[in-house]
């Protein structure tokens, strides 16, 4: 048994889950027999907490859960938040105006409490910003609900918010991600996906929650390992002690990463722990 790494973060989609956003039944295996070594393991993902999908919130061997990019992290038996970090309050309205005067063809969603809500009209049909295709259509309506005015809702809550998300035409994201950048300071920015710029409390990011977590369990960064896909995940695996990236991850996923393995959907990380703790 390798005793290096006694905590595992790993992002879900494209990454731990398989494209079905289940845990494979290999994968399971060898996680709960490092659980029973005393190795915690524990979702790192950009989803909310309440929109993880079934398998990972049933599954016993999960503690604790870093979610929305680090700006929570949850206990996964009481469900309930040990760490929550939310904007600053004027900070939606804020936002809203600065798109609004230069005419950005947007939406919106925010996570609040755990809870994922978009705008009905990008529940009804992603495709219009540019994500076509069943798979996309059914997480976005699995996992949020819709609000008819999702600008109203936000501003209702706007001292709530884990997250707030630009959804975005994905050859537009980059030129608006700059702008928000170039305007604002105060918050973390980061991405997941082609389509959305994620925006959270300046203090949230996977890699200080994972840092969080880990010294409150009694470890450092150096004995935790860290597997990831996107953008979001690069500091994480910048600052484990071994930073891991499958093969499909992001360019700068893989620049951050020590490891570069084989694809997800091929039960990789599966064979890689299976190599490295030598079961």
């Amino acid at each position: 048994m390798n005793q290096n790494y006694r905590m595992i973060c790993s992002d879900l989609d494209q990454t731990l889950l398989m494209p079905d956003k289940t845990i494979s039944p290999k994968t399971k295996d060898i996680l709960m027999r490092l659980v029973q070594e005393g190795i915690y393991v524990v979702p790192s993902t950009g989803r909310a907490f309440w929109s993880m999908p079934e398998d990972v919130m049933g599954f016993p061997g999960f503690h604790y859960a870093i979610v929305s990019n680090g700006a929570a992290v949850y206990d996964m038996e009481k469900k309930e938040a040990l760490i929550s970090l939310t904007l600053p309050e004027e900070f939606a309205g804020q936002l809203f105006h600065f798109l609004k005067e230069r005419n950005e063809w947007v939406t919106y969603e925010c996570f609040i409490k755990g809870q994922a809500y978009t705008s009905q009209s990008y529940f009804d049909d992603p495709a219009v910003f540019g994500i076509p295709g069943d798979r996309e259509r059914n997480y976005v309506q699995s996992t949020r609900v819709p609000v008819p005015d999702i600008e109203a809702f936000v501003l209702e809550h706007a001292g709530e918010l884990d997250a707030l998300d630009v959804i975005v035409l994905p050859e537009e994201r980059q030129r608006v991600s700059d702008e928000i950048r170039s305007h604002f300071s105060g918050i973390y920015m980061t991405t997941s996906v082609s389509h959305l710029i994620e925006i959270s409390n300046e203090k949230a990011g996977k890699h200080k929650a994972m840092e969080a977590l880990a010294e409150n369990l009694g470890f450092t960064l150096k004995e935790v390992m860290a597997f990831g896909d996107g953008d979001n995940d690069s500091e994480m695996l910048q600052a484990a002690g071994l930073g891991v990236a499958v093969a499909a991850a992001s360019d700068l996923c893989k620049k951050a990463a020590d490891v570069v393995i084989g694809e997800s959907a091929e039960e990789a990380i599966a064979d890689y722990l299976v190599s490295l703790y030598l079961l």
